[in-house]
């Protein structure tokens, strides 16, 4: 289960003392991030969720991007995974993580950091479509997830046009994702564009192994559903993706290399507004 989190009081305690960790104080809001990565940076589910969250001035949270997730062998080796599992796989972008907030009662987009040039470009970018679901996220107390891919935003793969895609919406308070049914719900009632998945025609076992092999994508995501012990769904995402080994956090000089992420996911129940 992720953290409650309304304020930034419910955060700080958890990393006091912790040098990965920093609270960057802007005029409009807060952002709280880590800034390298140790053996004990990650030492709590509350320092997980140190990945770019927002807080408005009074230290109430406006946002809640993606927790911190690992690369896939570092919390639970390939084969203790059950393939039966129902589960979907899905595309992975090539771009930068934007998500809305609301300061000063203006709509704006944020990264990790806060308002960066990538985030100003994307909101530039927004359609009505997008800019109605971001509003009617930030009301709800949900953060909505989109990439931002364009031809000066490439890291990898080159697209011919700017584009926001629709990868998670994530509850404020609970940390609770949607699932990947929910998200289409949201993406038709929106008419935005949702991050696609792939019909499988071999096994995923088998898959995981020929994806490692491909040439000119960024990845691809499986999203697996899950019942704890409560009999509530969840969903387990692991991803394959191409990525500057830097990024990884070690420093190496041998270009572009591909690795395995995991990200754990609850399920949300967005409530869609009516039509």
């Amino acid at each position: 289960m992720f953290p409650v989190i309304e304020t930034v009081a419910d955060v700080l305690p958890h990393i006091q003392g912790n040098i990965g960790f920093f609270l960057t104080r802007f005029d409009d809001y807060d952002v709280i991030d880590y800034g390298f990565v140790g053996d004990d940076t990650f030492r709590s589910p509350m320092a997980l969720e140190c990945r770019g969250l927002k807080f408005d001035k009074d230290g109430r949270l406006i946002a809640r991007p993606f927790h911190k997730f690992f690369n896939l062998g570092e919390r639970q080796r390939p084969e203790d995974i059950d393939w039966t599992v129902p589960h979907v796989v899905l595309s992975k972008l090539d771009g930068s993580m934007v998500h809305p907030c609301v300061v000063r009662g203006e709509l704006v987009f944020m990264t990790r950091m806060g308002v960066t040039a990538q985030s100003s470009a994307a909101l530039k970018h927004a359609d009505e479509d997008i800019r109605s679901l971001s509003k009617w996220a930030v009301e709800a107390g949900i953060t909505a997830l989109f990439e931002f891919t364009s031809p000066e935003n490439r890291v990898v793969i080159a697209y011919d046009q700017p584009s926001l895609t629709l990868l998670a919406a994530r509850d404020n308070r609970t940390g609770r994702y949607s699932t990947h049914q929910e998200l289409q719900s949201l993406a038709d009632q929106f008419d935005v564009p949702l991050i696609p998945s792939l019909q499988m025609t071999t096994p995923t076992r088998d898959f995981v192994t020929i994806a490692r092999s491909e040439e000119g994508i960024e990845g691809y995501v499986i999203a697996m559903t899950v019942i704890d012990s409560n009999s509530r769904p969840h969903s387990m995402l692991y991803g394959t993706r191409r990525c500057l080994v830097l990024l990884m956090k070690k420093i190496s000089l041998h270009g572009w290399r591909k690795v395995l992420w995991t990200m754990w996911f609850r399920s949300l129940q967005p409530t869609l507004p009516k039509s």
